[in-house]
């Protein structure tokens, strides 16, 4: 009986000794979302519970492990939070050796005895899946080849393709409305990964059309997607916080391999622009793109711009971006000389080294704009330009279509389409053409007698309107209109009184004026063209100018009038695919039938929205798509705190705020959501909030959407900025 109870004494204190020390080392995981941090031991004791964490990161940069760093059991859900770091501090910027490498000791509660398995996170973000307390793990392989169901799916996807060859860039098949197939396949993806979806931010460069699109991610890891497209394009998917580069075209379809291995290496080097490696095309447009990801190229530095704009010169900067862009264009023709790659991957390659350069050059001006207003006392942002700086613009192929193709286009344009010399253009009367000039008006009308100062202006005046309509130098052109300012000012001040009484008669705009004002705005900017940029008109100022028409169908409301504007400004429109652009721009603004609201399509992207306008049915909705890192939105929103008290119970509409968990963490948009008392707010998840850009097609935010009563969209791009005019028709219609 005693050896009896000896034994079982001593497979208690056996058991009791096992369980309170057990260390388990390299332990197996199921799924990793993080690329920097491994778990390389366990530790579990009676009373607390080890992690030997091993980092894997750049050099010299720091990581930090917040209190919200926890480990979770499996079983029961239960998070145990940090307590404290053996080697290192909470909340504390801990910089990496010049190894890379760290190993950091946490220290968490203890388990649960029956822990089998942990997770391990921090905040909203779960880092490692499935990690066993039982098991090491055991040397992996690489994943090199795909499933043959999946294999046997994307060939079937590729053969439905309209067309099996890539276009030629100088056929007029190079524009063509149609969509492109993306199908695809990641390596090792699981459900867990932290995304379901991806997204391509196509957009129509041509007429400021975004039409971002959704890429739905299979539980086995397929993905696909259909891309409105009208010309090829070089761009970017991504998926979650990652970049990945490909080449697509119209009525074409592109196959993906991509590997899960891919997706850690760029969380591990998330402070460089990190390119992925590991990926295998397919389809007719697979050479091409397996030749832009081959050869290297080098990008311009932000971190040089940001400098440059306070300490060079406007033209020692260019010196020196001029001298940067031959580099480049020197490096790539020496690594074409040793790789045979296809023309169409040729041709997009030095385009995107002139369009990058050429938007370098462009930043430079828009950035140092900015900072002078901020510094006054840099005189180095106190140096003009000159219209020689734009001189670059010369080096550009402008008529060549093929510009549309790369990365930076709808950046390059956007930038060209406000360049500095432009801007005199926006400073043109928005008014029509009055029965009476207020010189009639003070000195025949009135009968007023002409002082010498008024004859001295007057004909400074008629000497400028005579000289403004020759090709001045921008040089000329300011010191005229200084003088001619500061005659004004004492001019207008003499008859301030007469000018009011002559507003009121004879200067109320008209319904065409915006039309007027936009020829006035052309015939100015075709000639600083000429002048200034001493270019000749060609397809990339013809895309300027039909960029600006979606402005300009709206600031107007007579249709035969645009109709007959539109006429005349597609004679200046060289391109027949552009002059078809603006035709269809002017169809969808003046529709055969008059637009009414609208329903919107069944789908995943539908039932999402329902769910969050459901409870607020019976109301006008103005649904605000935002984010805690996006200056506009925050202003905008600000802005209108008032608004949102003034209105708080007025029973005819309320407010709706959309954003997701990428576009809001959510301390700061627990914080923001407090200061400005916001209601009816929706934090959703990154792949819901994709599916609502697509369903409304929008790229940037804040975007505004207009929903009625019914639930019906009644302006899915509403004009937040004319609130206070907009929703007065919406808050007398009871009916709605």
């Amino acid at each position: 009986m005693r050896k009896t109870i000896i034994i079982l004494v001593s497979l208690v204190l056996l058991s009791h000794l096992s369980f309170a020390r057990k260390v388990i080392l390299n332990p197996s995981y199921e799924f990793r979302t993080t690329g920097i941090s491994e778990i390389s031991r366990i530790e579990i004791k009676k009373n607390e519970t080890k992690l030997w964490i091993h980092c894997t990161f750049l050099p010299k940069l720091w990581i930090k492990f917040n209190k919200q760093t926890y480990i979770k059991d499996a079983v029961s859900g239960e998070k145990l939070f940090v307590k404290n770091i053996e080697n290192g501090e909470i909340d504390k910027e801990m910089y990496m050796p010049a190894s890379g490498d760290s190993t950091f000791v946490l220290v968490f509660p203890a388990l649960p005895r029956t822990s089998g398995s942990i997770d391990y996170g921090e905040g909203e973000k779960t880092l490692i899946y499935g990690v066993s307390l039982k098991s090491r793990k055991t040397p992996g392989t690489r994943l090199d080849t795909i499933p043959a169901s999946v294999a046997k799916w994307i060939d079937a996807e590729l053969a439905k393709a309209k067309t099996k060859t890539p276009v030629d860039y100088s056929s007029p098949d190079f524009f063509n409305r149609d969509t492109a197939r993306l199908v695809g396949y990641i390596k090792g993806y699981d459900r867990r990964a932290g995304f379901s979806t991806g997204i391509i931010y196509a957009s129509n460069v041509l007429t400021r059309e975004d039409f971002p699109t959704v890429i739905t991610i299979h539980e086995d890891g397929r993905f696909e997607s259909n891309i409105p497209m009208c010309h090829p394009k070089h761009g970017y998917l991504t998926f979650g916080d990652n970049w990945i580069g490909f080449y697509i075209e119209p009525g074409r379809s592109l196959s993906m391999i991509l590997n899960w291995e891919d997706f850690l290496t760029a969380d591990r080097l998330r402070n460089v622009r990190y390119t992925f490696k590991d990926i295998t095309f397919g389809g007719p447009l697979a050479a091409i793109n397996e030749d832009l990801l081959s050869v290297p190229t080098t990008n311009t530095d932000y971190g040089v711009l940001e400098k440059s704009v306070k300490t060079l010169s406007p033209v020692d900067f260019k010196a020196s971006q001029l001298h940067f862009w031959s580099d480049c264009e020197a490096q790539l023709e020496r690594e074409l000389k040793v790789k045979n790659i296809t023309p169409q991957a040729e041709k997009i390659l030095r385009n995107e080294v002139m369009v990058e350069n050429a938007s370098f050059l462009f930043n430079y001006i828009m950035d140092r704009e900015y900072q002078a207003r901020e510094d006054t006392t840099n005189n180095i942002l106190k140096i003009e330009a000159g219209i020689d700086y734009y001189d670059f613009m010369k080096r550009l192929p402008l008529n060549d279509p093929s510009l549309l193709i790369t990365q930076n286009f709808s950046t390059f344009i956007n930038r060209f389409e406000f360049a500095e010399p432009f801007s005199g253009a926006y400073k043109i009367q928005h008014t029509s053409s009055p029965k009476k000039s207020f010189k009639e008006y003070l000195f025949k009308e009135l009968r007023l007698e002409q002082t010498e100062d008024d004859k001295s202006y007057l004909k400074l005046e008629n000497e400028s309107n005579q000289k403004m309509s020759q090709a001045l130098t921008k040089e000329e052109r300011d010191k005229l209109m200084k003088s001619l300012e500061e005659k004004g000012k004492t001019f207008y001040a003499k008859y301030n009184k007469q000018f009011d009484n002559y507003k009121n008669k004879y200067l109320k705009p008209t319904e065409n004026s915006s039309l007027k004002w936009a020829s006035d705005n052309w015939s100015y900017k075709d000639s600083i063209l000429k002048a200034d940029f001493k270019l000749q008109p060609a397809l990339v100022y013809d895309i300027v100018k039909v960029r600006s028409l979606k402005f300009t169908f709206k600031s107007a409301m007579d249709k035969d009038a645009v109709r007959t504007f539109l006429t005349s400004f597609e004679n200046g429109i060289s391109h027949p695919f552009l002059a078809s652009e603006a035709e269809r721009l002017f169809n969808e603004e003046y529709p055969s039938v008059p637009k009414t609201a609208y329903d919107l399509p069944e789908g995943r992207a539908t039932e999402i929205f329902r769910k969050i306008i459901e409870p607020h049915k019976g109301k006008i909705l103005i649904v605000d798509f935002w984010g805690i890192f996006c200056g506009p939105c925050i202003a905008s929103i600000k802005h209108h705190k008032e608004n949102r008290k003034k209105y708080k119970d007025n029973g005819s509409f309320d407010f709706i705020f959309i954003t997701s968990d990428n576009e809001s963490p959510l301390d700061r948009y627990t914080e923001f959501v407090k200061e400005q008392d916001l209601a009816n707010t929706y934090r959703i998840s990154s792949d819901d909030y994709q599916y609502l850009r697509q369903l409304f097609k929008f790229n940037g935010i804040p975007h505004y959407v207009l929903i009625g009563k019914d639930g019906k969209v009644i302006n899915d791009d509403f004009a937040m900025h004319n609130f206070e005019y907009e929703i007065q028709k919406y808050i007398v219609q009871k009916s709605m």
